[in-house]
């Protein structure tokens, strides 16, 4: 797991968070047992997470087929 805290985040808390992971199931369990991105986090925190805002998720490569070729070619 990477956890980002926030700036003010007590130590009470990160030892909660700590304990925590160490008593989840591997991430890869927690997948195949159908889990949500949400119910992972809820088993992590201990708690149901307050989500703020959700997006969707995406990938982009500006990179045209020539300018591939070119970064290819740079590799030897």
């Amino acid at each position: 797991f990477i956890i980002q805290l926030m700036p003010g985040t007590d130590d009470e808390t990160i030892t909660k968070i700590e304990q925590r992971l160490s008593q989840v199931e591997p991430i890869s369990k927690l997948i195949q047992k159908g889990l949500t991105p949400e119910e992972i986090l809820e088993e992590v925190l201990g708690e149901k997470p307050e989500i703020l805002e959700t997006m969707p998720v995406r990938f982009h490569c500006p990179c045209s087929k020539e300018r591939f070729e070119t970064a290819l070619l740079g590799l030897g």
